[in-house]
């Protein structure tokens, strides 16, 4: 009777324990084989079953934290890109040069470049009295830009008109135009503008070009003034020997401008060649004028010493004349015309 409720005691505690070790993760030991010797005995011991590994690890990772030691950390640093390089020339070299809007030669470094990060720029050349030129520049890694930037100077115009027709206008510098300028355009500066015309004083007026703009020159010309003297109605003539020549001097003229062309006619008698005998009809006109000489009698060669001109007012004729024969008289004509303006 004891030993039967002694076993029941021992076979609810092992009942106990197999249910608290599926509640725990562990699984029951399979039932040990029957022993041929008969039954065994069953061990009154307290000590308690060991736990199985599976068991043991899974309660000390559960009850503890894992710590992994590792070494000094790295700061990661961005790759560095390459940069570009830069370099501009310009002509005019004084001009300023902008880069985005600020001056390019204060980035410059002791090559004369401009290193620069990859990228698109804008490139501004400028000086006054230029145009502006502007370059938008792409600029990739590791590339060596070359750029050349040429500024186109700005012209002015000038005019030029004189209030008399015909007048013959220089412009220092530039060159010659009959009757007037147009609008013809000029470097910027100051020039100098003479106008000139026969019979005209000579008008001479500064004129400054500037960019874009037209600058107008109105020059009125001042006739010449000549001295007053009286009309004549007679030309005097003298002679003179110069060994085999006769020279002959014709001093005088009308000082009017009513007629364009006329005639001297000169006559010397043989007997009076050389004592100054005047034998002279007409007059020279006093105006600028051109001569021929007309041989009609006794002359054998000829030639002018003295023409009309601004020295003499142009009113005297000197002539070197040697007759064919000495005793014989000398007749001869001197055409005039009138060239150029009769104004006065």
């Amino acid at each position: 009777m004891y030993k039967f409720l002694i076993g029941a005691i021992l076979l609810g505690c092992l009942c106990s324990q197999e249910i608290y070790a599926l509640q725990a993760g562990e699984r029951p030991d399979p039932p040990a084989p029957p022993s041929k010797a008969g039954p065994s005995k069953v061990s009154t011991s307290s000590t308690p079953r060991k736990q199985n590994n599976a068991n043991r690890k899974t309660t000390t990772m559960a009850n503890s934290v894992r710590v992994t030691k590792r070494g000094p950390t790295r700061e990661s640093r961005p790759r560095a890109v390459p940069t570009a390089t830069l370099n501009v020339s310009v002509n005019p070299p004084d001009s300023t040069i902008l880069l985005d809007g600020e001056d390019l030669r204060s980035k410059v470094d002791a090559t004369g470049a401009v290193n620069l990060k990859p990228g698109t720029y804008i490139i501004r050349a400028r000086k006054e009295g230029y145009r502006e030129e502007q370059r938008n520049v792409i600029l990739y890694p590791g590339q060596n830009a070359i750029f050349e930037l040429r500024l186109t100077q700005l012209l002015g115009r000038i005019s030029v008109m004189a209030d008399v027709p015909e007048a013959e206008i220089n412009i220092s510098g530039v060159g010659s135009y009959a009757g007037s300028v147009t609008e013809i355009e000029l470097k910027p500066g100051a020039y100098e503008v003479t106008v000139t015309k026969p019979g005209y004083q000579t008008a001479e007026r500064r004129a400054l070009v500037t960019p874009e703009h037209l600058t107008f020159v109105d020059v009125k010309l001042e006739p010449i003034k000549k001295p007053a003297r009286p009309t004549l109605t007679a030309m005097s003539l003298s002679t003179s020997n110069d060994g085999k020549y006769t020279i002959i001097t014709l001093t005088g003229s009308s000082d009017t401008a009513t007629a364009q062309s006329g005639s001297i006619e000169v006559t010397l008698d043989g007997q009076e060649t050389f004592s100054g005998s005047r034998n002279v009809r007409g007059l020279l006109t006093g105006y600028p004028s051109r001569i021929d000489f007309v041989p009609l009698d006794n002359v054998a060669e000829y030639s002018f010493k003295e023409a009309p001109g601004i020295a003499n007012q142009w009113g005297r004729i000197v002539l070197r004349i040697r007759p064919k024969k000495t005793n014989r008289t000398i007749r001869f004509l001197i055409n005039w015309q009138v060239i150029g303006t009769t104004s006065r």
